[in-house]
């Protein structure tokens, strides 16, 4: 199971899948990844997603040339505007927050 190739999530395992050479066959595509996971927890298959698991399921990173598969998360405002410290301080806390949860994925 996979999302569409709307989200940067397949689009990053789709290049490594071409890098290594290799193919695979999808069994199902979902717009959204908790559609994947519930699939997948249904028996239809393994889910590639970024999103914690859910409904049981065990996550696990994906290696591809040595390296694990990793989307990068980008945080952008208008240095002008009114609550651009607030921004950036919550910005700077989502990085530590996720540099934490996901140390050891």
């Amino acid at each position: 199971m996979l999302v569409t190739a709307a989200h940067g999530t397949r689009r990053r395992f789709d290049e490594a899948v071409a890098a290594a050479g290799l193919k695979y066959h999808a069994v199902a595509e979902a717009d959204l990844s908790a559609v994947a996971q519930t699939l997948a927890a249904g028996g239809a298959g393994v889910a590639i997603v970024s999103d914690d698991a859910r409904y049981g399921l065990r996550s696990m990173t994906i290696e591809a040339a040595g390296e694990t598969l990793a989307i990068p998360i980008v945080a952008a405002w208008e240095g002008s505007h009114f609550a651009a410290p607030m921004i950036e301080a919550w910005a700077r806390g989502l990085a530590d927050y996720t540099a934490t949860r996901y140390r050891d994925a």
